[in-house]
C-alpha cells in the first residue's frame, strides 16, 4: 500500500497536461473530451456546474439522453483514474470539483498566489499556457484570462521594484511578462526604457532587434511604428521620450464586499428556471461597482454554461431605446430567422438588417403597444436561443421613452425563464420611478453600499500586505468607501510609495486630483487628444477622434497607447486591431469637467463635424455635439433626429428634438419645415385642440406667403 508523499496527486495544466501520483506520472483524462471535462471542472475553481449544460457543451451533436449518458460514463472513468478519494462533488443534476481536486491542480494554486499578490509563487507555478489540446472556445478564453493574470502579476511586481529603484528586478519581471505575452509591444517599449534608464543601452537595442526577428519569423509582420521610433531614438543616443518611471501601477482590486448582491442575483436566476421572468434593479452611485458586479456575475453564469446579454446606455443616449436596440442588434442573425415578419417590420427602423422590405413613410404604422409587443417577442427569442439573463445598464442616462419601452416590453413578455437586470445611479428620477412601478411585478432591488473598513482591508491585502488596520481605516475615510475612488487612492499611493498611515496625508485631497494625475503624465499633444476624446462616448473611434483632432490615425493610436499605459484607457480586442475606451465613466467626466468652457465648445464642434463627415453616428448624437459646439448646423441635425425618432415611435424624443430644431433654425424656411414636422408629431401624440392651438401660434411667426399658406392648410 502506498502512503504519504508517494500517494500525493498532482495535476499540471499550465504549460502541459500531466498528472503525477507521488513521483510517478500517471494517465488520466485519456481522451480529448475527458481532458475538456477535467479542465472545465478545475478551471471554474469549484463552482457547481449543471449536468445538462455540461453534457450539451461537450457533446453538442448528440441527443440529450445520449449526451447525459456520455457525461455519466466519463465522470465514472475520471473518478477511477484519479483513484481513492472524494475528488468530485456530484448531485443528481450537478457536478463540481471538490476542494481535494482543486488543491491537487496547479491552476488553483496559481490563482490563489495571484489573489494575495505573491508574484514569486505565481510565476513559479505559471510554466506556460493552458495546453492547446483544450481547443474549445471556453478553454481558449480561460487560456487568455490566465495568461493575462500572469502578465499582470509580472507588471505589478515590476512596478514595485521600479518605484524603489531596483531596476535589475524590474527588468527581470518585464522580461517575464514579455515571455508570456510575446507580441505585446507596450511591454517591449517599457522594457527598453527600463534597460536604458538602468544604463544598458546596448541591451535595450538588442531587445528590440530580437523582438523584430521574432515578429518576422513567426507572424510575418514588422514592429509597430512607435516601437521602431523608440529604437531609432536609442540608436541616436537620445533618451526615451517617455521615462519608464512615470508609468502608474497597473492594479485591479479583488472583487470583494458584494457577497449579498451576488447572492441576490443568484436567487433571481435560480428562481427564473422554475418561475419565469424575474426583474432585479441594481442601484449605486458612480464608482460603486455596478459594472464590476455584472462582470463577475457574467463570469459565474459562463462557468455554469449560462450566458448574459448586456445592453449599455451611453452617456449620450445616441439611439432611441438604446440598451434594447444594442441587444437586438447583437442577435440580428437569430431574429431574422425566428422573429415573425410582422414583428421584424415593426422593429426594422431600430435594428439594421432585420427587415428587407421597403420603408418609405417616416410615420410608423404601429402604436406603442405594438412596438413593446415586438420587442418582447424579440427578447423572448433571444432568451430561448442565446441567454437566460439580459442586462440593461446605466439607465440613469436613458430618457423616459427608453424606460417606458423597457416597462412595456416586460409587461408583454411570455412566461419564459428570463432574468432581467437593470442598473442605474440612485439619483436617477426616471429609473427610481420605474423601479417603484415594477414592484407589482415582484422586482428585487439591490443597493450597493460603500465599502466598510473590513471590505477595504480585504481589497488592499495584495497591495498593502500589512495586517495593521490603520491603513485600511484611513483609506476607507479618504475614499468614502467608494470602490473606484479606493482603487485610485491605492494606485496613487503605490506610485508615490506612500503605503504608511503617516504618509497618506500627503496624497491629493480629492479623487478628481488623483484622476488628473494620470492626465499630467502625458505630453501636451497626447493630453489634447484625450481631452477631445472625453467629449464623445466612452468608446473611442480612432477615425472619428483623428478627424476631430486633425491628425493621422497612427498618431491617434500612439496617443491612445500612451493613455493606456497610464491607465486612462483600456483596450478591447488585440493590440493590432484595438479599440479603446475610457477605463471608467468617472475618468472621462473628471477630464471633461476640468476643461474650460471655450475648450469644451471647440471640442464638441470638432467632434460633431467629424461624426457628420464620416457618417459615423446617429443624427441625435451629431446634433448634441453641434448644439454644445454652437454650430449653425445643429438645427438641421435636430430635425433629422426628430424624423428618426418619429419613425421609431419615440414621439416624446421626436417632439423635443423638433422643438430644438425650431429654436436653432437659421431661416424662416427652415422654421416652417420644422413646424410642419412638429405638426406631424402632434397629429399622433397630441389632442386635436392642442394641435389647433399650436398651429394658430405658428401663424404669428415671420413667414412669406407660401409658408403662411402651408401652415394655414394644416390648420384648415
Amino acid at each position: 500500500m502506498q502512503t504519504g508523499a508517494s500517494c500525493y496527486l498532482r495535476i499540471v495544466m499550465l504549460g502541459g497536461f500531466r498528472a503525477y501520483r507521488g513521483d510517478a506520472e500517471i494517465r488520466i483524462a485519456k481522451t480529448p473530451v475527458a481532458a475538456l471535462l477535467l479542465a472545465r471542472l478545475v478551471l471554474v475553481r469549484g463552482r457547481t456546474l449543471e449536468r445538462a449544460g455540461l453534457a450539451e457543451t461537450l457533446w453538442p451533436d448528440d441527443d440529450t439522453e445520449i449526451a447525459r449518458a456520455n457525461l455519466r460514463r466519463h465522470l465514472f472513468r475520471l473518478s477511477e483514474d484519479l483513484g481513492p478519494g472524494d475528488w468530485l462533488s456530484t448531485g443528481r443534476a450537478t457536478v463540481a470539483a471538490s476542494e481535494l481536486l482543486l488543491a491537487a491542480c496547479d491552476v488553483a494554486a496559481f490563482e490563489s498566489a495571484c489573489d494575495i499578490g505573491d508574484d514569486v509563487m505565481a510565476l513559479r507555478l505559471y510554466a506556460g499556457d493552458v495546453p492547446p489540446q483544450l481547443d474549445d472556445l471556453w478553454s481558449m478564453s480561460e487560456r487568455e484570462r490566465l495568461r493575462r493574470r500572469a502578465v499582470d502579476i509580472c507588471l505589478q511586481s515590476m512596478q514595485r521594484h521600479e518605484r524603489v529603484g531596483d531596476y535589475e528586478s524590474a527588468i527581470s519581471r518585464a522580461r517575464s511578462a514579455l515571455e508570456i505575452d510575446r507580441s505585446n509591444e507596450t511591454i517591449l517599449r517599457h522594457l527598453m526604457n527600463l534597460l536604458y534608464v538602468s544604463g544598458d543601452r546596448v541591451a535595450a537595442l538588442s531587445c528590440y532587434e530580437r523582438f523584430a526577428r521574432f515578429l518576422a519569423a513567426d507572424i510575418g509582420i514588422e514592429p509597430m511604428p512607435e516601437s521602431t521610433m523608440a529604437y531609432e531614438a536609442l540608436r541616436r543616443l537620445e533618451p526615451p521620450k517617455h521615462d519608464a518611471r512615470k508609468i502608474l501601477p497597473v492594479i485591479a482590486l479583488p472583487f470583494t464586499g458584494r457577497d449579498d448582491a451576488m447572492q441576490e442575483l443568484r436567487h433571481a436566476t435560480d428562481a427564473t428556471e422554475s418561475k419565469g421572468v424575474h426583474i432585479v434593479w441594481v442601484f449605486g452611485e458612480a464608482g460603486m461597482g455596478k459594472t464590476r458586479l455584472l462582470d463577475e456575475f457574467e463570469k459565474e453564469l459562463s462557468d455554469s454554461h449560462r450566458s448574459m446579454l448586456r445592453g449599455i446606455t451611453s452617456g449620450i443616449e445616441s439611439t432611441v431605446y438604446e440598451p434594447i436596440v444594442r441587444i437586438m442588434q447583437s442577435q440580428v442573425g437569430i431574429l431574422r430567422k425566428q422573429l415573425r415578419p410582422g414583428f421584424r417590420k415593426v422593429l426594422s427602423r431600430l435594428v439594421a438588417g432585420l427587415y428587407d422590405g421597403a420603408l418609405t413613410d417616416m410615420r410608423p404604422e404601429y402604436g406603442p403597444e405594438e412596438l413593446f409587443s415586438a420587442m418582447a417577442q424579440a427578447i423572448s427569442i433571444v432568451a430561448r436561443h442565446a441567454a437566460t439573463t439580459v442586462a440593461f445598464e446605466d439607465l440613469h442616462f436613458a430618457g423616459p421613452e427608453t424606460i417606458a419601452a423597457i416597462e412595456g416590453m416586460i409587461r408583454n413578455l411570455p412566461d419564459i425563464p428570463l432574468t432581467i437586470i437593470c442598473t442605474a445611479r440612485e439619483k436617477s428620477p426616471h429609473a427610481l420611478a420605474s423601479a417603484r412601478r415594477m414592484r407589482v411585478l415582484n422586482a428585487r432591488r439591490i443597493e450597493l453600499a460603500p465599502f466598510s473598513s473590513g471590505d477595504v482591508q480585504k481589497a488592499i491585502r495584495a497591495f498593502v500586505p500589512s495586517k495593521n488596520n490603520d491603513v485600511a481605516n484611513v483609506l476607507t475615510q479618504r475614499s468614502g468607501g467608494n470602490p473606484f475612488f479606493l482603487q485610485e487612492l491605492v494606485r496613487s499611493a503605490l506610485h508615490h510609495g506612500l503605503i504608511h498611515v503617516d504618509q497618506l496625508s500627503a496624497m491629493p485631497a480629492h479623487a478628481v486630483h488623483l484622476i488628473l494625475e494620470r492626465l499630467d503624465l502625458l505630453d501636451s499633444s497626447d493630453r489634447k487628444l484625450m481631452e477631445i476624446a472625453c467629449v464623445a462616448d466612452a468608446t473611442i473611434d480612432l477615425d472619428v477622434l483623428a478627424g476631430a483632432a486633425g491628425t493621422s490615425i497612427s498618431r491617434t493610436r500612439a496617443a491612445c497607447d500612451r493613455a493606456l499605459e497610464v491607465g486612462l484607457l483600456h483596450m478591447m480586442g488585440s493590440e493590432r486591431n484595438a479599440t479603446y475606451a475610457f477605463s471608467h465613466h468617472l475618468l472621462q467626466m473628471s477630464i471633461y469637467d476640468s476643461l474650460s468652457l471655450s475648450d469644451r465648445t471647440a471640442y464638441h464642434r470638432r467632434m460633431g463635424r467629424a461624426l457628420a463627415e464620416l457618417d459615423a453616428a446617429p443624427a441625435a448624437q451629431i446634433a448634441y455635439h453641434l448644439e454644445h459646439g454652437d454650430d449653425a448646423d445643429a438645427g438641421i441635425w435636430f430635425r433629422k433626429a426628430a424624423l428618426v425618432a418619429m419613425g421609431a415611435g419615440a414621439f416624446s424624443d421626436a417632439w423635443i428634438s423638433a422643438q430644438k430644431a425650431y429654436a436653432l433654425a437659421q431661416s424662416s424656411q427652415d422654421r416652417v419645415a420644422v413646424l410642419l414636422c412638429l405638426d406631424d408629431i402632434a397629429c399622433i401624440n397630441h389632442s386635436a385642440d392642442e394641435r389647433k392651438a399650436f398651429l394658430i401660434e405658428a401663424l404669428d411667426g415671420d413667414h412669406n406667403e407660401e409658408q403662411y399658406r402651408a401652415i394655414l392648410r394644416r390648420l384648415v
